[in-house]
């Protein structure tokens, strides 16, 4: 049954469990809303997923009702690509416009607040991804990157033809956003330009 009367001091309030802390109570006695710190953009962002993303459960979804199978986030490959399908050689990785820096790309804006360490930051994102596509090129490896941006805009069905079609394919790097597809690996830490596709896939 719910409390009725009013409890007349701090202990009485503080004791019963269940009911809020003293800071809750007016000076009354009365049970007060309880209020929350807003977050800080640190917070919030440190609560966004690594792994398991929409995104990239959405490609999973599709692919695996294709009949595609793959392994997931192997530790053992650099950059441990979101998905690994070993038969055709291949990994993609599903990126996050903003945390991997993807230029051109309206949902890639660099925060007004802390400017200087979210564009360092972001800097060591995009080194870290191109240095790890590179090495798996290296190793024989063939890599795709799916843009979140790709997830939102393109249907599932019309995105799923697209990778397939690129796993079928000689195409040994691409990368798929909402603008079309790009076979250019992006680094500032590299010293050449890596181009490893023998041809442009154009967005059908």
């Amino acid at each position: 049954m719910p409390l009725r009367r009013r409890l007349r001091s701090p202990s009485q309030r503080q004791c019963l469990p269940g009911l809020p802390t003293w800071s809750h109570f007016d000076p009354e006695g009365k049970v007060l809303a309880e209020t929350r710190t807003p977050l800080t953009r640190s917070e919030m962002m440190s609560r966004i997923r690594s792994k398991d993303t929409k995104p990239e459960m959405l490609l999973r979804k599709g692919l695996h009702a294709a009949g595609y199978r793959f392994r997931l986030h192997v530790s053992g490959l650099p950059g441990k690509p979101d998905i690994v399908l070993p038969r055709f050689r291949s990994v993609i990785f599903v990126h996050g416009c903003f945390w991997h820096g993807h230029s051109g790309c309206k949902n890639y804006r660099i925060p007004k607040t802390r400017t200087e360490f979210w564009t360092t930051k972001i800097a060591a994102n995009r080194d870290r991804d191109s240095r790890a596509m590179a090495s798996l090129l290296d190793s024989g490896w063939r890599v795709l990157v799916v843009w979140e941006c790709a997830t939102r805009t393109i249907s599932l069905d019309r995105l799923i033809q697209t990778v397939v079609a690129w796993l079928q394919g000689t195409a040994r790097y691409l990368e798929l956003g909402a603008g079309g597809t790009c076979s250019t690996i992006r680094s500032s830490t590299i010293s050449r330009e890596s181009r490893y596709s023998e041809h442009d896939q154009s967005d059908q």
